[in-house]
């Protein structure tokens, strides 16, 4: 007898439960939406393994930067890198623009690279230094060289940011 009741209430519930979300499922409106966003990148070199640099610190290397080849034309965000190695750090700038390239497409490029475009660290800028304590030396002394005469009177203050690749960190906006 029970089981005869249970069948008899699902009998009526099954059809009903579908018949109401099915009705939902008529009235309901779906859209749907497809975006493809293609962006793509230039990838910047590692220097070469015989790479040595002549700078003895990281602002004698931005300030030779600053007086060295200028852009051919305007750059919207110079990038400072940070190569890493066992024993080793070299930064590297370059100066890149974004272009759109037609509908949902774009490129970024590197449009401008310094004759200096890489600098050793000496070992005793970052000895006993942790990563983290070595990126925020850098970023400091990255900061202090924007308040230069040597940066203010630069083509590199013309531009639209620098940017500390590592971290993302912006060193310098222009306002």
């Amino acid at each position: 007898m029970m089981l005869r009741s249970v069948i008899f209430i699902f009998s009526i519930l099954i059809p009903l439960c579908s018949y109401s979300q099915s009705k939902q499922n008529d009235t309901a409106k779906t859209v749907v939406k497809h975006y493809t966003i293609i962006v793509s990148d230039e990838i910047k070199e590692p220097p070469p393994p015989s790479f040595k640099s002549k700078f003895n610190s990281l602002t004698e290397w931005l300030t030779a930067v600053a007086k060295g080849n200028r852009p051919q034309k305007p750059v919207s965000q110079y990038n400072i890198g940070l190569f890493e190695a066992p024993g080793s750090y070299t930064l590297s700038l370059n100066g890149i623009n974004t272009y759109n390239d037609g509908a949902d497409r774009y490129s970024t490029r590197i449009d401008y690279t310094p004759r200096a475009m890489y600098c050793d660290l000496r070992k005793s800028y970052f000895r006993n230094l942790s990563r983290d304590q070595l990126l925020a030396k850098i970023v400091a002394e990255l900061k202090s060289f924007t308040l230069t005469t040597a940066f203010k009177n630069s083509f590199l203050a013309k531009g639209g940011s620098i940017v500390f690749e590592v971290n993302g960190e912006v060193i310098w906006a222009r306002k």
